[in-house]
């Protein structure tokens, strides 16, 4: 997403700029054995039996908390 950012505020007012992304965990729910956990991994196994058969719920969310902007100087 940082990336992504930069990419499209290159030649922009926004050029510079600073994104912070926090990530949220996502549940991971093992179907084997019935094990839940959170993990940031998008290929994430059971914790417990080490079994990749899991759903994965959650952890995709994007909330843009806030936007700060500070006119450049000689602008008016």
């Amino acid at each position: 997403m940082a990336q992504a950012f930069s990419f499209v505020a290159e030649g922009t007012e926004a050029a510079g700029a600073a994104v912070e992304v926090v990530t949220v965990p996502a549940t991971v729910t093992c179907r084997d054995c019935g094990t839940a956990s959170e993990s940031t991994d998008q290929l994430a196994v059971c914790p417990r039996c080490g079994g990749a058969n899991v759903e994965i719920t959650g952890g995709d969310d994007l909330v843009l908390e806030s936007v700060r902007y500070a006119q450049p100087t000689g602008r008016t």
